[in-house]
């Protein structure tokens, strides 16, 4: 309690001396018109960003007589972006304001409908927005990424990478927090990887990559931030969105989008339904060593699995403004998801001259279904000077998750009983957040943000395994397989951070303070774990403009990665009885030093941005794999010594021809392990490398043409490395009916290339594994857009920007 007090009084103490120095500021108004006869447009978007750092300083649409106002700016540089559907951005800069009114007159906008040669040249927004601290990825541009998942469209993105399991990892790395609208969400907080591959793309506005988020945000996630956010029609009037794509193998998805603004009031919402199937194969070899490292058995696997699912998605949400000072929110959204999953494993094990001293085939029957529910309440109220606001919010989610899993083995050698097994997981849980947060400008170019954030998280786990006794003819708890477990975790912060402006130099320094409160509870021994701590987590950001176009950036975080529920559970999880799956809970949390160095050019036709970066891991969690019992093989964590990677990343994005325009990423990494506390003698290092290119090509008719490309090499483990894998996507859109609508036909991996794997060492044994999903996918789709806003088009409009 102590240390609470000290916090709450150093943060009042500087809001309330940030007060005494608040000051008034300018009144910036215009309007925006038709370039080509001088008519206004309402209802075009416009921002007004700082000149120095290109942060969002106020942001308004045009009434209808297409006038724009914005007031209590304070003194400083600005720059006015414009832009509206179916036109060219319009961009103003150096506006200075000194505390008085500003007339910035009209900007005009042309329409933006070229031919040249026969070939239609269309306006589309950039696949890619890249900023000093993030990357904006837009989804509505992303072809392939319209007819998949949110798994896939992250595929395409760069530094992100996808494994066949649906594991992701940025920058090489899976510790990643990840957000669904700015908050943290519950079921990717659980089974990111099962949720991604479900979430439709369509219902998905864009995907931001934070790498080094400053101390406002959690500093979870060794990686970064993901966070995805949904679509929201704010267009006046009622506005809709309705798409539908089919694929080989029995896939379908389908999505509803609508919207109506009314004045003050403003409600949307968003259903998506998906039917996925999938085909999988796995080897699994294994040499089985002696104590002196030479092979003394062999093991081979085969699987082939057929996945079938079907989720649903559903987001309903509204905003009061009770006037210009207040705005009060609500947000809803539900999740569901069921899965069936047979398999078939032929197993074949040899002694050391190769004759079988094994071989039996194993049928699974599988079911998957989990649900999420999570609701959220928010107000907003705006002082006398604008930026000048607090914030509070209450989220609330549940979540239930439910695994079946029955096995039938039948040996064919030697001569034995059938065995039959079956095993239930049973997760739920719930979280709670409130959040306030208040930003104060400071005069000229200074500003002060603080907050608070409460968190509360209860998981409750339950393992339930039986199998059948032959010989008495019934069905027996297994009590190895079942378990039950709690954790319970509460997260109280506190933050705040402090920018400003030194000519061409802008600062944000800030600090986080959090007390965890963590408890453990083995139900099955009566044995509680708890694990309690205080931690800082310091940031600083600066942004130095060099020039016109010509930015540096550097920030330096501290962050931590804390084991979830399952890592701390130490029962085994048997998704397969040759391979089980058990947490640790005496595991420590990873403390992360992260350092970045950026520099971006932009030019009027091409943009580029290129990033060096470090990482120091204290205590990182790797997996660890050892050998239990015959030909079962247990995975579980540890904390290393130590982990440290350090790498360049670079992004391009240009229209080299008014045909075509080329995005392009490469990332280089070096990463290094140092598992000398688990018992390997040294540090073991390599150097990886990722890329990627995405092409577009604009061809007669408003067709567009899509080639994605991305090859991702090994990458080092604690205990081995993973394999390289090389992924070709093709895609099409053709638009219709004055752009109301568009035809999109995808195929993935055009080759048939994708593969995952991994080779490990361990002192017991070699493992090659290697895993192929059906990859090669042919969607077609069919998008309409409805409403008001679209009506409203003029003839001559033949694009849409994606606003």
């Amino acid at each position: 309690m102590q240390t609470y007090r000290y916090i709450f009084l150093s943060i009042a103490m500087v809001l309330c001396a940030s007060c005494a120095l608040a000051q008034g500021g300018s009144t910036l108004r215009g309007t925006v018109v038709d370039a080509g006869n001088d008519e206004a447009l309402p209802f075009a978007n416009v921002g007004l960003f700082r000149q120095a750092d290109s942060s969002l300083v106020q942001g308004t649409t045009t009434s209808g007589t297409g006038q724009f106002v914005f007031r209590d700016v304070p003194e400083g540089t600005y720059r006015l972006r414009v832009t509206f559907i179916g036109y060219a951005e319009q961009v103003v800069n150096n506006l200075r304001t000194s505390g008085k009114a500003i007339e910035v007159g009209k900007i005009s906008l042309e329409p933006v409908s070229q031919e040249l040669q026969e070939t239609e040249i269309t306006a589309e927004r950039p696949l890619m927005e890249m900023d000093l601290d993030r990357k904006v990825y837009h989804v509505d541009q992303d072809i392939q990424g319209q007819s998949g998942s949110a798994s896939e469209v992250l595929e395409n993105i760069p530094s992100v990478s996808v494994s066949a399991e649906g594991d992701v990892s940025l920058r090489g790395s899976s510790n990643v927090t990840y957000f669904i609208n700015g908050r943290p969400s519950a079921l990717l907080r659980i089974n990111p990887a099962a949720a991604l591959q479900q979430i439709p793309a369509s219902s998905i506005e864009r995907i931001e990559v934070i790498t080094n988020p400053s101390a406002k945000f959690r500093p979870d996630g060794a990686a970064g931030i993901i966070n995805i956010v949904l679509k929201k029609d704010r267009k006046e009037g009622f506005n809709g969105t309705l798409s539908a794509n089919a694929g080989n193998g029995g896939r379908y998805n389908t999505n509803l989008m609508l919207g109506i603004q009314k004045k003050k009031v403003n409600l949307f919402g968003n259903y998506g339904v998906r039917w996925d199937q999938r085909l999988r194969t796995i080897s699994d070899e294994r040499t089985y060593l002696d104590s002196t490292g030479m092979p003394e058995s062999y093991y081979e696997r085969n699987t082939d699995g057929r996945y079938r699912s079907v989720s649903h998605t559903a987001n309903v949400g509204g905003e009061w403004h009770i006037n210009n000072k207040n705005v009060f929110s609500l947000n809803g959204n539900g999740y569901y998801r069921g899965m069936d999953r047979p398999k078939e494993f032929s197993t074949v094990s040899y002694d050391l001259q190769h004759a079988v001293t094994e071989n039996f085939l194993t049928q699974q029957d599988g079911r998957e279904d989990e649900y999420e529910v999570e609701g959220s309440a928010g107000f907003e109220h705006q002082f006398g000077k604008e930026d000048h606001a607090i914030q509070f919010e209450l989220n609330a989610s549940t979540y239930s998750e439910k695994e079946w899993n029955g096995f039938n083995e039948t040996y064919q050698y030697p001569e034995r009983e059938n065995y039959q097994s079956e095993v239930e997981i049973r997760k739920s849980g719930k979280q709670v957040e409130s959040v306030v947060e208040y930003t104060l400008p400071l005069g000229e170019d200074r500003e002060l943000e603080a907050g608070y954030e409460g968190t509360y998280n209860a998981d409750y786990i339950r393992y339930s395994g039986t199998y059948l006794d032959t010989v008495a003819g019934n069905w027996k708890k297994d009590l190895i397989k079942s378990n039950r477990f709690r954790i319970n975790q509460q997260l109280h912060a506190m933050y705040t951070t402090y920018g400003f402006d030194l000519e061409n130099l802008g600062v944000m320094v800030g600090v986080r303070a959090e007390q965890s409160i963590l408890s453990s509870h083995l139900l099955n021994t009566d044995s509680l774990i708890p694990n309690h701590y205080f931690k800082l987590y310091p940031s600083l950001h600066l942004n130095h403009e060099a020039g016109e176009g010509k930015e540096w950036q550097f920030s330096y975080t501290r962050r931590v990665n804390r084991p979830d529920g399952d890592e701390l559970n130490p029962f085994g999880e048997y998704n397969d009885p040759r391979h089980v799956e058990a947490g640790n809970p005496a595991l420590k949390p990873e403390q992360i030093h992260s350092v970045e160095l950026g520099y971006q050019r932009t030019a009027s036709k091409a943009s580029w941005s290129s990033t060096l970066f470090y990482r120091y891991v204290f205590d990182a969690l790797e997996e660890v794999t050892s050998t239990i019992m015959d030909s079962v093989i247990l995975t579980t964590l540890d904390n290393l010594a130590s982990e440290q990677a350090a790498g360049w990343e670079s992004t391009f994005q240009g229209k080299p021809f008014r045909w075509l325009s080329v995005q392009g990423s490469g990332t280089v990494y070096y990463n290094e392990v140092n598992a000398i506390n688990l018992g390997y003698t040294t540090p073991k290092s390599n150097v990886t490398w990722s890329a990627r290119v995405n092409s577009n090509v604009y061809l007669p008719r408003k067709t567009l043409v899509q080639v994605t490309t991305r090859y991702n090499a090994p990458r080092l483990g604690a205990q081995g490395r993973s394999k390289g894998s090389f992924v070709c996507n093709l895609g099409a859109r053709k638009k219709l009916w004055d752009d109301k609508a568009s035809l999109v036909v995808t195929v993935s991996d055009v080759f048939n290339t994708s593969r995952w794997g991994e080779v490990l060492h361990t002192p017991e044994m070699d493992q090659v594994y290697v895993s192929h999903r059906r990859s090669q996918i042919l969607y077609i789709g069919f998008t309409w857009q409805f409403g008001k806003a679209y009506q409203k088009q003029k003839e001559d409009i033949q694009f849409d920007n994606g606003q």
